[in-house]
């Protein structure tokens, strides 16, 4: 998998493109942090900030914290950009089941010839900005 920081264009660019698996859907990890590892914290939880976000919290089986982006970056409605490389990836660890089934819902309407929109709940952000 190519870094998530990378612009569509740096992706695009990127050699052996046959052995890369690009994510189309995902919400991209902000944090992961071993602080947590000795306290019983397990499971799902979120956190707010001022402007109503809600970050998706996880703790695994060993404590580790996971905090990941309120918004998915969503390149399901532009596959047809993803064409030059073997397959693509979809990434739905901090997702629940309603936003799984919408996105499989989106692929399939999207693999049946039928034009998807953009919606206003993704973000493309990771792949229209370069981070370098």
């Amino acid at each position: 998998m190519p870094s998530v920081e990378c612009s569509l264009k740096q992706v695009l660019s990127l050699p052996h493109r046959e052995k890369l698996i690009p994510l189309v859907y995902f919400r991209p990890l902000l944090m992961a942090s071993k602080a947590y590892s000795k306290a019983d914290k397990k499971g799902e939880y979120s956190l707010s900030d001022r402007k109503n976000f809600s970050y998706k919290v996880l703790f695994d089986e060993k404590g580790i914290m996971r905090i990941y982006n309120p918004k998915p970056v969503d390149m399901v409605y532009e596959i047809e950009k993803f064409s030059g490389f073997s397959a693509a990836g979809i990434d739905l660890i901090a997702s629940g089941q309603k936003e799984e089934k919408a996105v499989f819902e989106r692929l399939e309407a999207k693999m049946n010839g039928k034009k998807i929109e953009k919606s206003a709940d993704f973000t493309r952000g990771h792949y229209e900005k370069e981070v370098c």
